[in-house]
């Protein structure tokens, strides 16, 4: 054996000898083939060098094919001819040194085999360093070759001169070593054939066994040859390989060690089959090439090794992992990807992550697939993958934009991997992918002389992302290892101790997420064959980007939670959202149950990772609980699902116009996506109609009818609204609102549902199905019976909008509320503009939680930042019975989100305004009624204090101050009987600057909890994480996300949480709570600030870091306990730190005064772990600039300016950019708190006049209105209106502003005209009648006479009560009181002159027979009435002689209103005329007044007794003497008879007045009072028929009747009324005759005695008339009166029989 070792180098150096030789012979034939033969060999290498990704090996192939392009001579050819050459000699001459080292050192040469292969694995980094030299040439070794090419042909003489004696050195040295070697073959062969039997015989037992072992070695020796290679020998090998399997675009990629060319050969984008995408895919492992065409290493990391363990790459693209945003990477041999430089040393095993004691030791940021320490294996025995081991790195980039076949094939690959393996996927397109492969990878610590070079692991990582979402593959091929030696793992196998660590971990402190039960656990054994994901053993997917999803199942016994991964996690509140979810793995045959927060579905199993479940209807909104349960088991796989109302849930079904909005429509047209139904193209659709009503505590949703049944699922389709006019849903028709929903009509058999999934549209009014039924119930105007039945159904529900909050006076105003009003996003400034409800308005506001009724306020501006009323147009806001979010518990009526707020508030909208018109009545009882704008008068804006830099303070009470501290502290703390409120904020360490640490604190994270709300936690992300997201927003714990337009607004347990519409980075967000407090923090740049607002309801109650609000900021320094604090003075920061801020620091345990602190601790910290006693920050007010500073203080005064908070931070920091933030905050809040913050002075609504409009809507301080009418319309009343500085309008002088029709103008001005001229001539007319009065009475007397009525009348029954109609008097006990008999009073009046006659008189007979016609109607006398009268005063006058004594006696004395009743004083009178025939003989006779028009069935009674000073009545009033009697005159609420009580010129002023309104009226008018007054313009306007009265006979009678006509000219109908009592009578048909009363008896009175008569003026100054003792009959105004009554036109008489008086009561 020995002697076959030492001949093993002889034979070495024989073979050596043998190739020079034969490369001796022929190298005359090479010579001349050379040229040929390069050129082949030169163009292949350009064309290959040309597709290589190496930079500079492309650019060496293009520098090449320059210069072959340039030099096409023949001298090229030979100076490439004479480089060949020299490489060849080179060859020769290390063969030759080797040679050498043979003959001179032969006992060495068995050392240096054996360490060949040590040398071989572990080269050492010169020898790298080399190859990559020689690999990356620069461009001066490119100019240094070609000048070397560019040799002359003396050089290449000389060289091949060299050369020939070269070679005959070399044929010497081959003769002496032939003879040697066969000289020592003789001597051997002795030996070696007694030892040729045996070996024989050995070698055919062990060519059985060993066979493969021999190939794997031959294999293993070419990739070790292989590793050894030049670029020419690589370059010829990778020849021999391509033509071994054809051309290059022949192969397939995926299936050779090359790596595939960018360029695409063929013509025309590749693509790809379904076919070929399924063979592609059944594979477990990516591609990885260990070669390329250039003769390189394909995607072999050469640089990586067990000195060296990461290289780092370069993206070019952000790729989202775990909340950052990274475009750079290490490829570590230690299993993972990382993204820092971080160290890998650890001190104790488990790992932890993130590290606690970060950031004094750093954190790395990694995705680790086998995070433990590796070294490079070697190929194992049986191994078919002859690539070589080590680190693969591969990355494809731009993967939508490829067309060769590689970037076509690995785009589609992946796209249908992750598609197909991780659930909420289904529209995932790649971007970029990265593939990073560790093959045969050892463990660190192996022994040297055992076989733990071959334990190796094989396994892949595989990221992808479309630069939004990031997945990730684990793809495990083999594993063999699980455990490095310092994790306690065995030296030869690896196991033991503490597994690899197998997760994600964010780094910089943040967060982590670990592969359990896998990683740092004996489970990890079981990766390569779990996961399943697309049915691979070994494959396991993730979604990285933002939080780190699962997308396989796991073992449930070492789970210490059991999230469940679901997609989509959200849906429409109705129902019918298909869920895909991944948790626990399934097995055929598992009954699976879904639980949306109290309601169960059943589900169906796919396939081992997902499951599926149809989402039920929810009568809720937010999140609530998600959870399954596998075969009747616990619900313990949970997760948060958020239910979207109708109103913010995307729309599943929309219409291509607003047709539906319409109450007559010939179409609809429908649009859907058919997509979100089923991917299944071919299947048909049900559209269906559906309604929502509340008549009970329960809501419900019926079902209506199939609009359309197996319509092709295209997206669109058209209705013809014709086909449902014979529908007859009698039980459905007061179904006002609904939706339409469409539904595979046959549910998909790959998800085993029963249910098909659904599409919604948001709600819409039904009149488009139920005009034609509704048509048939209400007729053509049906829009006005279903508005008249809303109006009657609301108003007998609680009235709801006094107890709703009052709307803001201006937009500046509701933006800056952020504790009360959020945006509406239906009429948003900064997202949706349309505005359909409220045209005209930019922006609208609605409260952000309903109130305890579930009520809401609304409230819309215009342009000019005005509040829009109802009062003024109909797209004003209004408040909203049922706010948009629902109360809870949300399943009752008026409580269900969305649909109640539509069924109150917007379906009334419809049928009352846009289906009937604007002043429509249904629609003016809409806007003033029912939903009625509130003004802002009352509204009260909240205060606001703020935090913000190095951190800087105004509190409440704008008092500004500075505190520096480090920890979590109290911002604002409320503990009272009406608040309980905790607002928290965190302090950190500001980062180092360029000199170092920076001795200050910002403001990191705010915390808020309003009594029994949930915690709202509002966190700064880490800087490098800030790309997509700028803020944690974690409430109760867990993170929320405002992606979606729908989850912009989130209601959580008593409180709401938002971000604008146009903040798509969640660098703004709001909270808002039910007491009105809100909490506002922003983020600009990785600087934090926050406000609060608080309303009026928290004065005197605040304590904390932002004061006591008091309106006093002397004592907002107000310590936990209660006692007052120190004092502050301006840039006392050191006083301040010690004595108040730091007696608010928080601690985890709860302290009755401070609380305790709200934050979501993770990682196992608690606010401790924030807090430093030591810290000591800077502590001057204006501290000075650093002497190493390089920051120029001129750029400090130009950013700060005289701001001292930017100053301070500015120098304390050395960042510019932090004092910019600083100066803006600071600006912001002073400009928020001095404007949007202040109360205004509001006048309130000023109601636009109908058929008119405004100039403007503002009614603030200041503000001049000026109205206008429409085209057709004129104004009337006050044109202008001006808003006075005490909140008042001033007063309309000229009536409130109206506008009528140009018609009813005409109208109006012709009555006024006449009432003008009449109110001119009758005063006229009367003082001339008045004048020949006079003139015609002057120098003529009369004896007068005194009759005095005694009278006992009742005010019930017993009393005259009548009503006239058209000539009827009805005598019926109907009116009036109790009915009591009382004695009057008798009154005489004495006269001292006597009346004469004015107009034709009319006189009665005693006689019954010779009854005078004077009335339509015949009225009876009694026989013994008295023969002889005379009249005292004339009636129609009004006047009475009574003396002044006799006034006081008689009371108030009433007069009749005429041109000659000039009352004497303010008190009314009463008139009363007693007529008096002898003393013994008394008759009481009622008298009715009869002044003005006497409409049909006008009443009027007379009643005793005096006749009090308040309105008319029928109850008895005390006597002021006995045996008198008065007739008191009382009209019923039917009689336009009324006494005035005031002056003459207020009655003459309402006489104008009512002559100007009402033609109808007469012209005289009796009021007494403002209530009188309101009773007869009542009667005036109900009643236009007007009655005239003549009392006449004969052809005096038409004289009468044409005088009454002039004065009542507007008169529908004219009637003579005579009514005549005397005496008892039997009553008759009140039809046709009136019954009068006369009676005689004694007369209780005193008659007063005859007075002599006397000519003068009565009271009045009108001239009395003369009245004759005898009249014969004829009509002349200077003959008596004789035995008769006189009876005139407009008074009826009562008479008495009395010798001496006769007096008329009036």
């Amino acid at each position: 054996m020995w002697r076959w070792r030492e001949i093993t180098p002889l034979l070495l150096l024989l073979l050596l000898l043998i190739t020079a030789a034969e490369a001796t012979g022929k190298q005359q034939e090479q010579q001349e083939e050379g040229i040929t033969a390069i050129k082949q060999q030169q163009q292949q290498q350009q064309q290959q060098q040309i597709l290589l990704e190496n930079e500079t090996e492309s650019k060496q192939t293009v520098a090449l094919f320059n210069l072959e392009d340039e030099q096409r001579d023949l001298q090229t050819d030979k100076q490439q001819q004479q480089q060949y050459e020299q490489e060849q000699q080179e060859h020769e001459q290390q063969q030759q040194q080797q040679e050498k080292e043979i003959e001179t050192k032969p006992e060495e040469e068995e050392e240096r085999q054996e360490t060949v292969e040590t040398e071989e694995i572990n080269k050492p980094k010169e020898e790298e360093k080399q190859e990559t030299e020689e690999i990356n040439k620069p461009k001066e070794e490119e100019k240094q070759e070609t000048e070397e090419i560019n040799k002359t042909e003396e050089e290449e003489q000389q060289e091949t001169e060299e050369t020939e004696k070269i070679n005959k050195t070399k044929e010497e040295k081959k003769q002496e070593t032939t003879e040697e070697i066969n000289k020592t073959e003789n001597e051997e062969q002795h030996e070696t054939e007694e030892t040729t039997a045996e070996k024989e015989q050995e070698q055919h037992e062990t060519e059985e066994t060993t066979t493969t072992e021999e190939e794997e070695q031959e294999e293993h020796e070419i990739n070790k040859d292989r590793t050894l290679m030049t670029t020419t020998e690589r370059l010829a090998w990778v020849q021999r390989q391509l033509e071994l399997e054809g051309d290059y675009y022949g192969t397939d990629p995926m299936n050779t060690n090359i790596a595939p060319r960018v360029w695409n050969k063929q013509p025309g984008p590749y693509v790809i089959t379904s076919e070929r995408l399924r063979e592609i895919r059944e594979q477990l492992m990516y591609p990885y090439f260990d070669s390329d065409s250039q003769g390189g290493y394909g995607d072999l990391e050469r640089n990586i090794n067990s000195q060296n363990s990461q290289v780092n790459k370069q993206l070019t693209f952000l790729l989202p992992f775990f909340g950052f945003g990274l475009n750079y990477t290490w490829v570590s041999l230690n299993g993972y990807l990382g993204f820092s430089d971080a160290p890998f040393t650890w001190q104790q095993y488990p790992l932890t992550f993130p590290v606690p004691q970060w950031p004094q030791r750093p954190d790395p940021s990694f995705i680790g697939p086998f995070y433990s320490k590796c070294n490079i294996g070697a190929l194992r025995p049986g191994d078919d993958d002859s690539r070589r081991p080590g680190v693969y790195w591969r990355l494809e980039r731009d993967l939508p934009s490829r067309e060769d076949q590689f970037g076509v094939e690995i785009r589609e690959r992946i796209k249908w991997d992750v598609r197909e393996g991780m659930v909420g996927t289904a529209i995932f397109n790649p971007k970029h992918i990265l593939i990073v492969t560790w093959k045969n990878v050892t463990f660190a610590g192996g022994a040297v002389n055992t076989d733990a070079k071959f334990v190796t692991n094989t396994f892949q990582l595989v990221v992808t992302t479309d630069e939004i979402r990031t997945y990730c593959l684990y793809n495990y091929d083999y594993m063999k290892w699980t455990t490095h030696t310092e994790a306690g793992g065995s030296t030869d196998e690896g196991q033991g101790g503490t597994p690899a660590y197998v997760g994600f971990n964010a780094g910089n402190g943040t967060r982590s997420y670990e592969y359990t039960p896998y990683s740092q656990k004996l489970y990890i054994r079981d990766l390569a064959v779990a996961g399943n994901a697309n049915g691979f053993p070994g494959r396991h997917i993730f979604r990285i980007d933002e939080k780190i999803l699962a997308g396989c199942c796991r073992r449930e016994e070492e789970l210490k939670e059991y999230p469940l991964t679901f997609s989509p996690e959200q849906g429409n509140m109705m129902g019918g959202t298909l869920v895909n979810l991944t948790g626990p793995c399934f097995q055929a045959g598992y009954h699976l149950t879904c639980q949306f927060d109290t309601t169960d579905v059943e589900g169906h199993v796919v396939d081992d990772n997902i499951a599926t479940c149809i989402m039920p209807r929810l009568l809720v909104s937010g999140y609530v609980d998600f959870s399954i349960s596998i075969n009747g088991g616990p619900y313990y796989w949970k997760g948060k699902f958020f239910v979207e109302t109708p109103l913010t849930a995307p729309e599943g079904v929309w219409f291509r116009d607003d047709n539906y909005q319409q109450h007559s429509p010939e179409t609809l047209d429908l649009k859907w996506l058919a997509g979100n139904l089923t991917m299944d193209w071919d299947a048909s659709v049900t559209i269906s109609l559906w309604g929502y009503r509340e008549i009970s505590i329960l809501p419900e949703i019926i079902y209506v009818d199939v609009l359309v049944d197996g319509a092709p699922n295209i997206g669109s389709y058209t209705i013809a609204m014709a086909d449902f006019a014979n529908r007859d849903n009698w039980d459905k028709v007061d179904l006002e609102m609904g939706f339409i929903m469409i539904n595979v009509t046959v549910p998909e058999p790959a998800f085993g549902l029963k249910e098909s999934t659904v599409v919604w549209s948001r709600p819409i009014p039904l009149g488009f199905y139920f005009r034609f039924q509704w048509e048939k119930m209400y007729g053509s105007q049906w829009p006005v019976a279903m508005c008249d039945r809303w109006i009657e159904n609301d108003r007998n529900l609680r009235n709801f909008a006094y107890e709703v909050e009052r709307c803001p006076c201006l937009l500046k105003q509701a933006v800056a509320d952020k504790g009360r009003f959020l945006p509406d996003f239906s009429c948003d400034r900064d997202g949706n503009t349309e505005c359909d409800y409220h045209f005209g308005a930019i922006h609208c506001v609605r409260t952000a939680l309903p109130n305890k009724d579930g009520a809401g306020q609304q409230c819309c501006y215009d342009r000019d930042g005005y509040l829009m009323m109802t009062a003024d147009k109909m797209w004003g806001g209004n408040p909203h019975r049922a706010h948009n979010l629902g109360k809870t518990p949300f399943d009752e009526a008026n409580k269900v989100p969305s649909l109640s707020h539509w069924y109150h508030d917007v379906v009334p909208f419809y049928t009352c305004c846009l289906w009937q018109g604007e002043q429509s009545p249904g629609c003016v009882n809409y806007r003033f009624e029912r939903r009625a704008s509130q003004d802002c008068v009352g509204y009260q804006p909240p205060t606001a204090a703020t935090v913000f830099g190095d951190p800087h303070i105004y509190t409440f009470d704008d008092l500004s101050y500075t505190f520096n501290g480090k920890g979590e502290f109290v911002l604002v703390r409320v503990d009272s009987v009406r608040h309980v409120l905790d607002i928290q904020g965190r302090f950190e360490q500001i980062d180092k600057n360029y000199l170092g640490e920076a001795k200050g604190s910002m403001l990191t994270a705010v915390a808020a909890r309003d009594n029994v709300s949930s915690i709202v936690e509002v966190r700064k992300r880490p800087i490098d994480a800030i790309w997509r997201y700028h803020l944690d927003v974690i409430v109760d714990g867990e993170r929320i996300y405002f992606d979606r337009y729908s989850q912009k607004i989130q209601q959580f347990r008593e409180c709401v949480v938002y971000t604008p519409s146009n903040i798509l980075n969640q660098s703004h967000v709001i909270i808002m709570f039910a007491s009105g407090a809100g909490v506002e923090v922003m983020e600009n740049m990785g600087y934090l600030a926050t406000r609060i607002y608080l309303p009026l309801s928290f004065a005197n109650i605040t304590r904390g870091l932002f004061g006591n609000w008091t309106f006093d900021p002397t004592d907002d320094f107000v310590l936990p306990d209660g006692t007052s604090g120190p004092v502050y003075e301006t840039g006392d920061f050191d006083f301040v730190h010690n004595q108040f801020g730091m007696e608010w620091v928080l601690d985890d345990k709860e302290s009755p005064d401070v609380g305790k602190s709200l934050f979501f601790h993770e990682n196992f910290r608690s606010s401790n772990y924030y807090y430093d006693i030591n810290f000591e920050p800077e502590f001057h007010y204006h501290p000075d600039l650093s002497p190493n500073a390089t920051t120029p203080m001129q750029d400090i005064n130009q950013v700060c300016g005289d701001s001292y908070q930017c100053y301070f931070d500015y120098v304390v920091t050395l960042k510019r950019d932090f004092a910019v933030m600083t100066k803006y905050y600071q600006d912001q809040f002073v400009n928020i708190k001095g404007d949007g913050l202040q109360p205004v002075v509001s006048c309130g609504a000023l109601p636009t006049p109908p058929n008119g409009r405004k100039s403007t809507f503002n009614f603030l301080s200041g503000a001049e209105v000026k109205f206008d009418c429409d085209p057709g319309y004129v104004l009337l009343g006050e044109q202008r209106r001006w808003c006075y500085a005490s909140g008042d309008w001033n007063w309309p002088e000229d009536g409130e502003a109206t506008c009528v029709s140009e018609a009813e103008y005409l109208t109006m001005t012709q009555g006024i005209t006449a009432g003008t001229v009449l109110a001119v001539l009758l005063p006229v007319l009367i003082a001339l009648l008045c004048y020949a009065s006079y003139i015609r009475s002057k120098g003529k007397g009369e004896t007068w006479y005194t009759w005095t009525v005694p009278a006992t009348t009742t005010t019930g029954g017993s009393g005259i009560y009548g009503r006239l109609m058209r000539g009827k008097f009805n005598n019926n006990n109907n009116g009036g009181g109790g009915g009591q008999s009382v004695p009057a009073k008798t009154k005489t009046t004495n006269t001292t002159n006597r009346p004469y006659i004015s107009r034709p008189i009319t006189t009665i007979d005693d006689d019954p027979d010779d009854l005078l016609v004077v009335s339509e109607k015949p009225m009876l006398l009694k026989s013994d009435a008295p023969s002889e009268y005379k009249l005292k005063s004339e009636a129609p006058l009004g006047r009475s002689a009574k003396s002044e004594s006799e006034r006081s006696e008689s009371g108030r004395v009433y007069r009749s209103r005429d041109v000659c009743s000039m009352p004497e004083d303010d008190s009314t009178t009463t008139t009363t005329t007693t007529m008096t025939k002898h003393p013994a003989i008394s008759t009481t006779t009622t008298t009715a007044l009869m002044t003005g028009r006497i409409r049909p069935n006008d009443a009027f009674s007379v009643s005793e007794g005096v006749t009090s000073s308040s309105a008319l009545s029928s109850s008895p009033s005390p006597s002021s003497s006995s045996g008198s009697s008065s007739s008191n005159i009382s009209l019923s609420d039917t009689s336009s008879f009324s006494y005035s009580k005031g002056h003459h010129h207020q009655q003459h002023h309402q006489q104008q007045r009512h002559r100007q309104e009402d033609s109808d009226t007469s012209n005289y008018s009796y009021s007494k009072g403002p209530h009188q007054r309101q009773q007869q313009q009542r009667h005036r306007q109900e009643d236009s028929d007007t009655s005239n009265y003549s009392y006449s006979k004969g052809p005096h009678q038409r004289q009468q009747q044409q005088q009454q006509q002039r004065h009542r000219q507007d008169s529908d109908t004219t009637s003579s009324y005579s009514i005549y009592s005397k005496g008892p009578h039997p009553q008759e048909d009140s039809d046709t005759t009136s019954n009068l009363s006369y009676s005689e008896g004694p007369s209780r009175s005193k008659r007063s005695p005859p007075r002599a008569p006397r000519v003068s003026l009565d009271v009045l100054g009108c001239r009395p008339m003369r009245v004759p003792k005898h009249f014969d009959g004829e009509y002349d105004t200077n003959e008596p009166l004789d035995d008769r009554p006189v009876v005139f036109p407009n008074v009826l008489w009562g008479v008495e029989d009395e010798a001496y008086h006769k007096e008329s009561d009036v």
